[in-house]
């Protein structure tokens, strides 16, 4: 990849902007190298995940909620059968120095908090 001939970098700062980003919508489901990664709540909303995101879609008022916990790509989730207003989901190293390893984070879907 080449930049254009008369491309310079003045007056491009290489600083952190000052707003964050907000996600309006998660386009795309990761279902090519995973399985059993789709769920239907007792809400009649569905939960997956895509990236590092976990997505709660609400097909009545065509919404979504995200949990945006993880630092790196969520690999697998499961619901909790007994329970299923609680979810575990999992994520591949990351590249966090302080949470940098595999883990599984514990969600509660009212609040997507998850339990430390």
């Amino acid at each position: 990849c080449y930049p254009p001939t008369d491309f310079t970098m003045e007056g491009i700062s290489s600083e952190k902007p000052d707003n964050n980003l907000k996600i309006n919508w998660v386009y795309g489901y990761r279902g090519r190298d995973s399985q059993d990664n789709i769920f239907c709540l007792p809400s009649n909303e569905i939960l997956y995940y895509q990236a590092a995101l976990g997505v709660i879609y609400d097909p009545v008022t065509k919404s979504q909620r995200f949990y945006q916990g993880h630092n790196d790509d969520i690999k697998c989730i499961a619901l909790n059968p007994a329970n299923p207003t609680i979810v575990a989901t999992g994520q591949a190293a990351g590249h966090d120095e302080k949470e940098g390893d595999p883990h599984v984070r514990v969600l509660i879907l009212s609040t997507l908090l998850y339990n430390k």
